[in-house]
């Protein structure tokens, strides 16, 4: 029986044109995973083995509608209740302010982390590999 080759995947990492193609070739894959997913779940509840995969249930997260929030604001008083609230976007924030009479203070409103990704250019998805 002959062995199976293995995958140098620090040898493709070295190589940029390789590593365009790998992950042209990850992209051309990715479509079908959720297909693929949804399938293993099914095996998983019916209890079918799935090498190297099991079935995690996570229960619902639990929440209260912000109108149940406000006889809170009324007793302990908007600041009180607002601290435990997370961020509210710049454009939430302005149109409240609109809604309010108010000019946004441009100070209040800060800037988180960009994002950095990557984008396929359209000659290496159209062209085959070399």
């Amino acid at each position: 029986m002959a062995e199976k080759p293995k995958f140098d995947f620090q040898a493709l990492l070295a190589n940029p044109q390789r590593l365009g193609y790998f992950l042209s070739a990850c992209r051309a894959v990715e479509p079908y995973q959720q297909q693929a997913q949804d399938r293993a779940k099914e095996y998983l509840r019916s209890k079918t083995d799935v090498p190297g995969w099991s079935l995690v249930t996570q229960p619902p997260g639990k929440f209260v509608e912000p109108l149940t929030v406000a006889p809170l604001a009324e007793k302990l008083g908007a600041a009180r209740v607002l601290e435990e609230y997370s961020h509210l976007s710049a454009a939430k924030y302005e149109k409240l302010c609109a809604e309010a009479g108010l000019s946004p203070d441009s100070a209040a409103i800060k800037e988180g982390a960009g994002a950095t990704y990557l984008r396929a250019t359209p000659e290496l998805t159209t062209k085959g590999g070399e």
